[in-house]
């Protein structure tokens, strides 16, 4: 019971807390297109919190980087050298240090949440796998076998798939 006690206390103060990230007073909209979106960073620094609440060691330094509407961006570097912290700022999971990020010209910190992460296709690094076929977990949310077979083959799965299913009909 005290343990329970204690833990619906932490949640409370977690559900109670002021986000750090929420919605400007005077929100802005995007203009429409009919395509993609040009995402350009403007001077980004970010530096975590240090635990006395100040600015940590910097992670990113003045990036300014356009990625035109419809175009590519590949981020490569070692470990801890920025890349996953970069990509949180475009949902505003974070705001920058410093710089802006414009979203077809319009600052992200001008648009609401729900309209600016509408925009904004985000898969996290951490996957998830089920102790199942590599088709049951494609067909995991919904999606049919053939629909998931053209994904792996797309994704040049097939070869492995086959392998696997292979391996495990010996077993």
């Amino acid at each position: 019971f005290q343990r329970g006690a204690a833990s619906m206390t932490r949640l409370l103060e977690i559900l109670d807390a002021t986000p750090a990230i929420a919605d400007p007073p005077a929100a802005t909209s995007l203009p429409e297109t009919h395509g993609g979106r040009a995402l350009t960073f403007e001077g980004v620094r970010f530096a975590y919190p240090d635990k006395a609440g100040g600015l940590g060691r910097e992670v990113l330094d003045r990036i300014s980087v356009t990625v035109p509407a419809g175009g590519t961006l590949g981020i490569v570097g070692p470990t801890g050298s920025g890349k996953t912290t970069l990509l949180e700022l475009i949902p505003r999971l974070a705001d920058p240090t410093e710089g802006r990020i414009l979203l077809d010209g319009v600052d992200l910190r001008a648009l609401p949440l729900a309209v600016l992460r509408r925009e904004i296709g985000f898969v996290p690094q951490e996957s998830l796998l089920f102790s199942e076929t590599i088709l049951d977990n494609l067909t995991y949310g919904g999606a049919s076998a053939d629909d998931a077979r053209w994904a792996a083959g797309i994704a040049q799965l097939t070869e492995a798939m086959a392998t696997l299913n292979a391996t495990q009909a010996e077993l």
